[in-house]
Protein backbone atom coordinates (compact mmCIF):
# COMPACT_ATOMS: atom_id res chain seq x y z
CA UNK A 1 0.00 0.00 0.00
CA UNK A 2 2.03 3.12 -1.24
CA UNK A 3 0.37 6.76 -1.00
CA UNK A 4 1.41 10.26 -2.50
CA UNK A 5 -0.73 12.00 -1.04
CA UNK A 6 -1.26 13.68 3.16
CA UNK A 7 -5.06 12.70 2.04
CA UNK A 8 -4.32 8.67 2.00
CA UNK A 9 -6.29 6.97 4.40
CA UNK A 10 -4.50 5.76 7.84
CA UNK A 11 -4.75 2.81 9.68
CA UNK A 12 -6.04 2.67 13.07
CA UNK A 13 -2.75 2.67 14.62
CA UNK A 14 -2.05 5.83 13.30
CA UNK A 15 -3.54 9.34 13.71
CA UNK A 16 -2.67 12.61 12.31
CA UNK A 17 -1.61 15.84 14.77
CA UNK A 18 -1.14 18.88 13.60
CA UNK A 19 0.35 17.97 10.47
CA UNK A 20 2.34 14.53 11.93
CA UNK A 21 1.01 11.25 11.50
CA UNK A 22 1.33 9.60 15.58
CA UNK A 23 1.87 5.94 15.31
CA UNK A 24 0.86 3.83 18.74
CA UNK A 25 3.37 0.92 18.79
CA UNK A 26 3.65 0.80 22.43
CA UNK A 27 2.21 -2.75 22.09
CA UNK A 28 2.83 -5.33 19.34
CA UNK A 29 -0.31 -4.17 16.55
CA UNK A 30 -2.27 -6.42 14.95
CA UNK A 31 -2.39 -6.79 11.20
CA UNK A 32 -5.39 -4.80 10.83
CA UNK A 33 -4.36 -1.75 13.32
CA UNK A 34 -1.19 -1.09 10.74
CA UNK A 35 -2.96 -1.79 7.61
CA UNK A 36 -1.95 -5.27 6.24
CA UNK A 37 -4.70 -6.72 4.22
CA UNK A 38 -6.36 -10.29 4.39
CA UNK A 39 -3.90 -12.55 1.88
CA UNK A 40 -0.83 -10.06 2.35
CA UNK A 41 2.15 -9.65 4.84
CA UNK A 42 3.04 -5.89 4.35
CA UNK A 43 2.04 -2.64 4.86
CA UNK A 44 4.01 -0.21 2.95
CA UNK A 45 3.40 3.70 3.42
CA UNK A 46 6.16 5.85 1.10
CA UNK A 47 5.31 9.14 0.22
CA UNK A 48 7.19 11.91 -1.39
CA UNK A 49 8.65 14.26 -0.14
CA UNK A 50 9.21 13.15 3.56
CA UNK A 51 6.67 13.69 6.46
CA UNK A 52 6.56 14.21 9.68
CA UNK A 53 6.06 10.92 11.92
CA UNK A 54 5.89 10.22 15.74
CA UNK A 55 6.53 6.49 17.07
CA UNK A 56 5.21 5.85 20.34
CA UNK A 57 7.24 3.33 21.82
CA UNK A 58 6.75 0.56 24.58
CA UNK A 59 8.19 2.34 28.18
CA UNK A 60 7.36 5.64 26.97
CA UNK A 61 9.89 6.04 24.67
CA UNK A 62 8.75 8.28 21.45
CA UNK A 63 10.41 9.21 18.54
CA UNK A 64 10.26 11.98 16.39
CA UNK A 65 11.51 11.89 12.62
CA UNK A 66 11.19 12.93 9.26
CA UNK A 67 10.46 9.74 6.32
CA UNK A 68 9.74 8.65 3.15
CA UNK A 69 9.40 5.25 4.16
CA UNK A 70 7.37 3.53 6.78
CA UNK A 71 6.73 -0.85 6.32
CA UNK A 72 5.54 -3.56 8.60
CA UNK A 73 6.02 -6.93 7.92
CA UNK A 74 4.04 -10.59 8.96
CA UNK A 75 6.43 -12.56 6.76
CA UNK A 76 8.23 -14.89 9.86
CA UNK A 77 5.03 -14.91 11.82
CA UNK A 78 2.79 -18.03 11.26
CA UNK A 79 -0.02 -16.34 12.91
CA UNK A 80 -0.12 -13.47 10.18
CA UNK A 81 0.83 -10.72 13.02
CA UNK A 82 3.21 -8.17 12.33
CA UNK A 83 7.10 -8.77 13.76
CA UNK A 84 8.86 -5.86 12.45
CA UNK A 85 8.44 -1.97 11.51
CA UNK A 86 11.06 0.11 8.98
CA UNK A 87 11.62 3.75 8.91
CA UNK A 88 13.86 5.20 6.66
CA UNK A 89 14.24 8.90 5.75
CA UNK A 90 14.96 10.50 2.71
CA UNK A 91 18.05 10.82 1.75
CA UNK A 92 20.46 14.23 2.80
CA UNK A 93 23.41 15.16 2.16
CA UNK A 94 26.31 14.22 4.89
CA UNK A 95 25.83 17.02 7.64
CA UNK A 96 21.65 16.58 7.55
CA UNK A 97 22.17 13.03 7.64
CA UNK A 98 24.67 13.36 10.71
CA UNK A 99 22.65 15.65 12.39
CA UNK A 100 19.38 12.80 12.17
CA UNK A 101 21.73 10.31 13.23
CA UNK A 102 22.05 11.83 16.11
CA UNK A 103 18.65 12.98 17.09
CA UNK A 104 17.34 9.61 16.75
CA UNK A 105 20.02 8.14 18.91
CA UNK A 106 19.58 10.40 21.38
CA UNK A 107 15.57 10.22 21.26
CA UNK A 108 15.84 6.63 21.86
CA UNK A 109 18.63 6.93 24.88
CA UNK A 110 21.36 4.95 22.72
CA UNK A 111 25.42 5.45 22.62
CA UNK A 112 26.23 8.25 20.19
CA UNK A 113 29.79 7.29 19.96
CA UNK A 114 29.52 6.00 16.90
CA UNK A 115 28.14 9.05 15.65
CA UNK A 116 32.02 9.93 14.81
CA UNK A 117 33.17 7.24 13.64
CA UNK A 118 30.29 7.11 10.88
CA UNK A 119 30.88 10.60 9.90
CA UNK A 120 34.55 10.04 9.38
CA UNK A 121 34.15 6.75 7.19
CA UNK A 122 31.51 8.78 4.69
CA UNK A 123 33.99 12.10 4.48
CA UNK A 124 36.88 9.39 3.64
CA UNK A 125 34.44 7.52 0.93
CA UNK A 126 34.76 7.88 -2.46
CA UNK A 127 33.62 6.02 -5.27
CA UNK A 128 30.47 3.81 -5.44
CA UNK A 129 30.61 1.70 -2.30
CA UNK A 130 28.45 2.87 0.88
CA UNK A 131 29.79 3.55 3.99
CA UNK A 132 27.43 2.09 6.84
CA UNK A 133 27.17 2.47 10.52
CA UNK A 134 27.46 -0.33 13.24
CA UNK A 135 23.74 -1.34 14.18
CA UNK A 136 23.14 0.27 17.08
CA UNK A 137 20.09 -1.13 19.22
CA UNK A 138 18.24 -0.88 22.50
CA UNK A 139 15.15 -2.49 23.94
CA UNK A 140 11.88 -0.95 24.50
CA UNK A 141 9.57 -3.50 25.97
CA UNK A 142 9.31 -6.41 23.61
CA UNK A 143 10.31 -4.37 20.52
CA UNK A 144 14.24 -4.58 19.87
CA UNK A 145 15.23 -1.42 17.91
CA UNK A 146 17.98 -0.86 15.86
CA UNK A 147 19.35 2.50 14.12
CA UNK A 148 21.73 2.48 10.84
CA UNK A 149 23.04 5.41 8.83
CA UNK A 150 24.39 5.04 5.48
CA UNK A 151 25.82 7.20 3.38
CA UNK A 152 26.90 7.18 -0.87
CA UNK A 153 29.89 8.70 -1.91
CA UNK A 154 28.30 8.76 -5.87
CA UNK A 155 25.55 10.84 -4.55
CA UNK A 156 26.73 12.05 -1.44
CA UNK A 157 23.82 12.15 0.50
CA UNK A 158 22.73 9.64 3.30
CA UNK A 159 19.97 8.05 5.37
CA UNK A 160 19.10 6.35 8.72
CA UNK A 161 16.79 3.49 8.64
CA UNK A 162 15.67 2.45 12.20
CA UNK A 163 14.51 -1.51 12.42
CA UNK A 164 12.07 -2.61 15.03
CA UNK A 165 11.46 -6.50 15.84
CA UNK A 166 8.49 -7.29 18.41
CA UNK A 167 10.15 -10.36 20.56
CA UNK A 168 7.41 -12.79 20.87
Amino acid sequence: MNHDSDTAELPPAATQSNGTEVWDLRHPPTADQIGIDSGSDTAIYETRPSRRLLLRLPEGTRLRLSARYLAFSSIADEDGEPVNVDVKTATKPLGDTVETYRSILKQLGLPTAAIAQFREAARAASGTESVHSDRISGQYGDLDIGVVASYSPHSETGRIAVIGNWQP
